[in-house]
């Protein structure tokens, strides 16, 4: 990819590569100006994370890309993690009607505008 310098979109999510986010470098992709990774990249769109005491590391790691470029936008918590846990609410009600659930919550967001933060 360092033969295309003026790169400004870079979309692998329908591909097969593996890696992590946080090792793209601070000079790398210097005119990129949207990113988007498979889940199978550490950090890609719909990457799944394994503890929720990770994902504030993760974010204070990602902020300086998030600055440069639009980044994926959405992860969640892995089912398999220790810190899920089942939703109190997922049940059906006296109907059989199953449209009163809220969700645990366990996606986390980037939110881009005049700042940057998560949640």
């Amino acid at each position: 990819l360092a033969d295309f310098p003026r790169l400004k979109v870079l979309d692998l999510r329908s591909t097969d590569v593996y890696g992590d986010i946080r090792n793209i470098g601070a000079n790398d992709f210097k005119a990129l100006e949207e990113l988007y990774l498979p889940r199978t990249v550490y950090g890609g769109s719909r990457y799944e994370f394994q503890s929720i005491a990770e994902v504030s590391v993760f974010m204070s790691q990602i902020y300086p890309l998030a600055k440069r470029f639009s980044l994926s936008s959405s992860w969640r918590l892995s089912e398999e993690s220790p810190d899920w846990y089942d939703d109190p609410h997922d049940y059906d009600d006296e109907h059989g009607r199953e449209d009163n659930r809220i969700p645990p919550p366990f996606a986390c967001e980037l939110l881009t505008g005049t700042r940057i933060g998560w949640r």
